[in-house]
């Protein structure tokens, strides 16, 4: 456990439909956003939950921050069986 200055501004943000995230694990950032999105999230890769992610992400528009995630991290994002997957870029696809 750590202990950190906060922005107290950042602790409310979720009042604002907004999810604040400061140098969060990956597997954090996904299980926060799951409470907001309808269509589950899930890390396929285990590799990527050494991933951390800072930003802010509002909560009406997810979907545009899910499509825009590949940019800033080395994932991709594919829709399998109802529910969006992130896996590693840098992993070779498996063969179908």
């Amino acid at each position: 456990m750590r202990v950190a200055d906060s922005d107290p501004a950042n602790a409310a943000a979720w009042r604002s439909a907004r999810l604040e995230f400061d140098n969060e694990p990956l597997s954090v950032v996904v299980a926060n956003i799951n409470r907001y999105r309808a269509q589950p999230l899930r890390i396929a890769d285990a590799d990527l939950n050494k991933l951390t992610f800072t930003g802010t992400v509002k909560a009406d528009a997810i979907d545009d921050w899910l499509h825009a995630l590949p940019q800033v991290l080395p994932l991709t994002v594919a829709n399998v069986e109802g529910q969006a997957v992130l896996s590693d870029a840098h992993r070779p696809a498996e063969p179908r």
